[in-house]
């Protein structure tokens, strides 16, 4: 069929120059190779590959004969396959094709001989590779070692299921057999051939000039060193539920142990790393190795006498090797952090206790690794995740190793070391050595993230560091900071522009406190002062004091300087300096103000089992000077409303320090719930729509509302008293829009700013004021669906009225009886209706972002109804559902009204905008959980756009919306099946399905080596199946149209086991399909391996 001839011209002509060759010549060149790679069978590549030698036509040959496997191995014979790979084994032998036409050849004789073991249970062929790889490996020629290492990597690649052609027309079931055959009888003999080379490597440094086939070795070392052993039977669920995200620790089995415990062992892979590191390509791989060493874990280190001696090793390895591996070199940085990280973490304190004196020179290693890391961490991406790998693992050292004084004692050494460098490397000169350069791209710095997002694992480090040694670090961080302070206060006086380096030394001096001062923690759980502030402010005994300005307790005293750069800041606002002033140093200022206004003041007592007088006296419930400090916050804080009202950031930071405050129920919050001047804000900012706080960012003008909420459910009668004052104008507000004309824009304007206000007071609900909210919001709400008909379902007033209602069933709903959900849900109908009206033939072709936001919130109100009604699926108190009479409404109704919407419009132009399909596909897989019945009953029309869409979702987007996709055919499927059983199936919807049926087979095939598509894409296919059993014969026979009578016999052979369960069972296929689930996917995983290569080939 195919010339060689031919091939030699068209090769010769796709390389050729310009010149040469016209552009149409080469067009047809590239398409008679392709067609050759489509088209070409196994005898046709082999005969070319003996009889050719251009190296062009070897090329083509091998990548033709790769293809050409996967569609002819389904029928080659046992003794085909291992003819197969002993013909290539023999090309390649004679030395006379390229290394990128060996890598292809040997590939695919990993390939044959794996489909042989997994398919046929026939290990002969693996037998007779291995021992090629001996009989090359002894060989005295370059070439023949060169050939040992290429079909070890390539193996071992087929064999872990890390190459991309592991599954080429095998089930995961024979994938794992053959995996574990060979893990079991090959691998260690492979991985003792690795050794031999590295040891030849440290006895000749020489052949590293050999770089090709030290690069080889150590890849196939990190190959099996990261191999995911099987334990146990080999299982398929094993494998499909395995997370391909963790990392994958050494976890050999025990037969292993004398051999990767033994002293030689780990001494060969330190030594090569010494030698190669050098090398940014071989010194990755290398360092890469040890991290792997280092985890390693298991069978092998049951014994803890072994692993004691085993860590030792390490410990001694790393003292030996560390003075000749700084400074780290940035390709090894990675790797060797991860080293340090995984040995440390995987020993228990037992192992550490029975080698107790090397735990001092591990802690020195790790110090001195760390302290390059920081050295180095400006100048890379690398060397600054090495670093976040080496803080983590100090993180483990102090959470669990520092737990006593007496281990503090041996770690706070080490620990002072790196924090003292971690600092001198962020701080200007001379009080360190960061060195700031011009940047005024400001565009690119408004895209990056906080610091404290950026370094938050060495920041938590920094701040356990700081408090093993707070002697040290406190009273260095207040002097650092008092000093800048100093000369802030002398520039701001004589109106001169205050240093950049100053703000940014500031800004890190800031976090360095804040994380000392108080854990990171979630927004939901309280922040304490650490146990060892208090520890070592009882130990300093410093004398009480009646305010913060004359204690003499170290904590204290840091925060009065906090307190000092609060009251600068706060007198430059006073002063409209705030031109002068950094936004950066405000932000920072107020996210620590609000860790120590929840850890510090008013701290819970109870928390410790001694308290320290001197903390109890400037910062304890009821003092003076706690009292005082308070009101210097929210002075502080309600200040910042007025001064920085442009500047989101800031503002939130002022609200959340109040939300920190009111956090807690108690006298506290009750102080806050009390200050006249929050209420005066309240009350302009309810009243005035043309106030300063109306034109700060909207995201703050909601965080405002919610604290004026929670302000008022803080202090008893009288506070919920003053916030219905305060709110009242509201109600005003919103009445004097009845005779307004929405066509100004004006009148639009105070309508959405109302919008903004409820949706702050929603969003402020707790279960102790959800009541009030919900009476005072109604009147609101009952309004809603009259204003959607007079604007006329504009997308301007949508956005607010749907985010508002979207606010309420996430927020208020839950914390409701039944019948006072009522109204709200009723009032949700009636607007979606409305709103539905005005969106009869709407084109959505001219899509803009405002139309999307307003399908998105359309969305998100279905899709948090549908919460509302899981609520009350799991809530015995909702039980009855019937009892509301005829007005009664319940959340499928809401749901649906709301689909009514969204379905005519979401076409392909809809699914343009990524986050709005994704919602739009989870809120359909939920509808179809939750109610397939009343999707299957919807108008002709929307349910037509409803399945089109799940079309579309299977063949226009990301594998994403194409597993929600699947997920929601297979919930109508099994639906299907339910009526089906007793006998009133919709024939809409079994018409619909039959439709997807060719789709779901072809993601199927796509998708059968991905184990996060594969079990959604089995599942979809079999309900399928099962419920349209002639349709599946049907569909087989088509995509089998194409094949030769062999392959057709081939492939109706392969699902035969499958079609005979379920044609046995067509009485009660659903029934059968829940007994005999797990067979049956079983059979139909394997048909799909066996036959994939002929029906799913590029």
């Amino acid at each position: 069929m195919f010339k060689l001839e031919d091939l030699i011209v068209a090769c010769s002509t796709v390389i050729a120059p310009p010149q040469q060759v016209g552009a149409e010549k080469r067009k047809d060149a590239e398409e008679y190779l392709l067609e050759f790679r489509r088209k070409a069978s196994i005898q046709d590549c082999g005969d070319i590959l003996r009889n050719c030698q251009d190296p062009g036509v070897q090329f083509q040959a091998s990548v033709s004969l790769k293809s050409a496997f996967a569609r002819e191995s389904v029928e080659l014979t046992s003794d085909a396959l291992i003819q197969l790979a002993l013909d290539l084994l023999q090309l390649i032998e004679k030395n006379e094709c390229t290394a990128q036409v060996r890598e292809q050849l040997v590939m695919i004789v990993a390939i044959a001989v794996k489909r042989n073991s997994g398919q046929n249970n026939d290990a002969k062929g693996l037998q007779i590779v291995q021992q090629k790889v001996q009989e090359f490996a002894s060989s005295s020629q370059p070439h023949g070692q060169v050939l040992a290492a290429s079909l070890i990597c390539a193996v071992v690649q087929e064999y872990s299921g890390t190459g991309k052609s592991s599954f080429i027309g095998l089930s995961i079931e024979g994938h794992q057999k053959a995996k574990k055959y060979y893990e079991s009888n090959c691998l260690e003999d492979n991985f003792s051939l690795v050794m031999n080379f590295l040891r030849h490597l440290i006895a000749n440094p020489e052949a590293i000039q050999n770089y090709l086939m030290v690069k080889k070795f150590l890849e196939i070392g990190h190959l099996i060193l990261s191999w995911r052993f099987t334990h146990g039977k080999a299982s398929r669920i094993s494998l499909i539920r395995e997370d391909k995200t963790v990392d994958v620790m050494f976890n050999p089995p025990e037969s292993w142990k004398e051999f990767v415990t033994s002293a030689e062992f780990l001494k060969v892979w330190f030594s090569t790393h010494g030698l190669v590191r050098r090398s940014p390509e071989l010194g990755s791989i290398s360092s890469s190795c040890i991290q792997q060493i280092c985890s390693l874990k298991g069978s092998c280190l049951h014994d803890h006498q072994v692993e004691a001696e085993w860590a030792a090793n390490i410990i001694k390895l790393f003292q030996g090797s560390l003075p000749n591996w700084m400074p780290a070199q940035e390709h090894e940085s990675t790797g060797l952090s991860y080293a340090f990280k995984h040995f440390i973490e995987n020993r228990s304190v037992h192992i550490w206790s029975m080698i107790e004196r090397y735990f001092p020179p591990v802690l020195s290693c790790l110090a001195q690794w760390t302290c390059s890391m920081i050295e180095n961490a400006k100048k890379s991406e690398e060397y600054q995740q090495g670093l976040d790998f080496s803080t983590d693992a100090w993180i483990y050292v102090m959470t669990n190793f520092a737990t006593t004084e007496a281990l503090a004692n041996i770690v706070s050494p080490n620990s002072l070391q790196v924090w003292r460098a971690w600092v001198w490397s962020k701080l200007s000169p001379p009080d360190g050595e960061r060195i700031d350069h011009d940047d005024d791209d400001d565009e690119i710095d408004e895209l990056e993230e906080d610091d404290a997002i950026v370094f938050d694992t060495q920041l938590a480090a920094i701040g356990n560091m700081a408090r093993l040694s707070i002697g040290d670090t406190m009273t260095h961080l207040g002097l650092l900071l008092n000093r800048r302070l100093d000369e802030i206060t002398n520039t701001l006086k004589e109106r001169g522009t205050i240093r950049t380096a100053l703000w940014e030394d500031i800004h890190w001096i800031m976090l360095s406190i804040g994380h000392m001062l108080a854990d990171e923690t979630d927004s939901g759980e309280m922040k304490y002062i650490p146990q060892e502030i208090m520890s070592a402010s009882l130990k300093q005994n410093a004398a009480m004091a009646d305010n913060i300005g004359n204690s003499q307790d170290i904590t204290a005293q840091l925060i009065g300087v906090v307190f000092k750069l609060m009251q600068v800041e706060k007198a430059a606002m006073e002063a409209n300096f705030q031109g002068l002033w950094s936004p950066q140093a405000s932000e920072d200022l107020r996210w620590l103000l609000q860790r120590i206004a929840e850890a510090y003041l008013w701290f819970e007592e109870d928390h410790f089992s001694t308290v320290s007088p001197a903390l109890q006296s400037v910062f304890g419930r009821d003092t003076e000077s706690a009292m005082s400090l308070l009101n210097e916050i929210v002075e502080f804080s309600l200040l910042t409303f007025s001064a920085w009202s442009g500047e989101e950031k800031i503002l939130i930071g002022s609200a959340e320090t109040l939300m920190s405050l009111l956090k807690k129920s108690g006298k506290k919050a009750k102080l806050v719930g009390e200050n006249v001047k929050l209420w005066s804000i309240a009350e302009v900012f309810c009243r005035d729509s043309e106030c300063g706080y109306s034109r700060t960012p909207v995201v703050f003008q909601r965080y405002l509302m919610k604290v004026i909420l929670t302000a008022g459910s803080s202090g008893g009668l009288p506070t919920l008293q003053k916030l219905g004052e305060t709110i009242k104008p509201l109600q005003d507000r919103f009445a004097r829009l009845a005779t307004a004309s929405f066509a100004n824009q004006v009148v639009r304007n105070e309508l959405v700013t109302i919008l903004e206000r409820l949706t702050g007071c929603v969003e402020g609900v707790t279960p102790d004021n959800a009541e009030s909210v919900a009476e005072f919001v109604l009147p609101f709400i009952k309004e809603m669906p009259a204003i959607v008909q007079t604007v006329r379902g504009s997308s301007d007033i949508s956005i607010q009225i749907f985010t508002l209602c979207a606010a309420l069933a996430s927020k208020l709903l839950a914390y409701l009886e039944e019948k006072r959900t009522q109204p709200f849900l009723l009032v949700f109908l009636e607007i979606l209706r409305t709103h539905s009206r005005w969106n009869q033939g709407r084109n959505l072709k001219d899509m803009d972002d405002e139309t999307v936001e307003e399908f998105t919130q359309i969305i998100s109100l279905i899709t948090k109804v549908l919460d509302v009604e899981v609520y009350d699926f799991t809530s015995p108190a909702k039980e009855n559902k019937t009892g509301g009479g005829e007005n009664f409404v319940s959340p499928a109704e809401v749901s649906l009204a709301g689909l009514t919407i969204v379905l005519p419009l979401m076409g392909t132009e809809g699914f343009n905008y990524p986050s709005l399909a994704i919602a739009y596909f989870d809120l359909l897989n939920s509808l179809c959980e939750l109610y397939p019945e009343k999707l299957a009953k919807l108008p002709e029309n929307l349910f037509t756009s409803l399945m089109q869409s799940l079309q579309l979702g299977l063949t226009h987007f990301g594998t994403d919306a194409m597993k929600i996709a699947l997920e929601s055919i297979e919930a109508l499927s099994n639906y299907f099946l339910k009526a089906k059983s007793v006998g009133s199936h919709p024939a809409n919807l079994g018409a619909s399905l039959i439709s997807l049926m060719p789709f779901v087979f072809d993601s199927l095939l796509k998708y059968a080596s991905d184990y996060d598509m594969l079990p959604a894409c089995l599942a979809s296919f079999l309900h399928l199946a099962t419920s349209f059993p002639e349709k599946f014969r049907i569909l087989i026979q088509e995509k089998s149209g194409q094949c030769t009578d062999n392959q057709k016999h081939r492939i109706q052979d392969a699902f035969k086991p499958l079609m005979e369960i379920i044609n046995e069972n067509q009485s009660n296929p659903r029934n059968m399909l829940m007994r005999r689930h797990f067979h049956s996917t079983k059979l139909l995983e394997t048909a799909v391996f066996e036959i994939r290569g002929l029906l799913c080939m590029k």
